[in-house]
């Protein structure tokens, strides 16, 4: 993705509001990246997530009751503060204000637990520099989420083939082998977070 654009961290249970976020972004101007959109089908979920988060501009932090289960947004947040991204929470239950992280407490977040339109126009006055003259097309679905894969080393040549067959249907994939590990955190909780936020475990 050449423009600028935003980055939008959240839990898969909100991606209904993340759609419509997307959309909206997106008549308004303003360039979005999501995973499901910009990750395309048979690649490694959490290799791309990471250079969604290097090159984005803000971070978009989705807060709902959902966020606290969620590791996966605690590692993105981490990865995009530690290079210096400006981030805006965003407030979308009655949960979300108390599920924010301390370190985003600080800032001022977008309000979306009533009127969208109004929330919408506040957010997008926030990004006017990212802004296009012109409404962009609405993002695609490229992918349908990820599959979290566990396996043993021999069976290797086996999974090679299911990572084919789940390309030809649209799914990216987390690979208990392949992936990349958080040291800093527990291997239990950061797995748990990983099956949780997965379409599907293998």
């Amino acid at each position: 993705m050449s423009k600028p654009y935003v980055f939008i961290s959240y839990s898969r249970q909100d991606r209904d509001f993340v759609e419509k976020l997307a959309t909206a972004l997106s008549a308004a101007g303003v360039e979005s990246w999501t995973d499901v959109s910009n990750i395309a089908p048979g690649q490694n979920w959490q290799d791309e997530i990471e250079r969604g988060l290097l090159d984005a501009e803000v971070m978009l932090y989705v807060a709902s009751r959902n966020t606290s289960t969620s590791q996966w947004m605690e590692h993105e947040l981490r990865a995009f503060t530690n290079g210096g991204g400006r981030v805006i929470p965003l407030i979308v239950d009655a949960a979300g204000e108390k599920s924010l992280p301390i370190a985003l407490r600080q800032f001022q977040w977008a309000d979306f637990r009533g009127d969208f339109a109004a929330a919408m126009q506040k957010l997008v006055d926030g990004l006017a520099s990212l802004r296009q003259s012109e409404p962009l097309d609405r993002p695609e679905v490229q992918s349908k989420g990820y599959v979290f894969i566990s396996y043993a080393s021999e069976d290797e040549a086996f999974v090679k083939e299911l990572k084919a067959h789940m390309k030809e249907r649209g799914y990216t994939y987390w690979d208990f082998q392949e992936s990349r590990r958080y040291y800093q955190v527990d291997y239990t909780i950061e797995l748990e977070g990983v099956i949780t936020d997965a379409e599907a475990t293998l």
